[in-house]
């Protein structure tokens, strides 16, 4: 029961972070090459999202995923600047 509720959270931050970055599914999928279908599963709790999989939603949507005791947590990239 606590790997499907893990899921779901994953799930959420997936969809908050899609959102937050003005995707819609579809936009996401093809950003980071794969099905629309593949993505609605992720965010559904569906199918467990691989490390690898949540680093390209991560660089596609901006935000950077991370979990504690209290869950799944979203927050904005921040940009870095160019070495010089």
């Amino acid at each position: 029961m606590a790997k499907k509720r893990t899921a779901l959270e994953l799930g959420e931050a997936v969809r908050q972070a899609r959102q937050g970055a003005g995707l819609i599914l579809a936009e996401l999928a093809n950003k980071i090459d794969t099905g629309i279908s593949v993505i609605s599963q992720y965010e559904l709790g569906q199918s467990n999202t691989p490390a690898w999989r949540l680093h390209d939603i991560a660089k596609a949507t901006g935000y950077t995923f991370s979990v504690d005791k209290d869950g799944w947590h979203i927050q904005k990239s921040k940009k870095r600047r160019p070495s010089s």
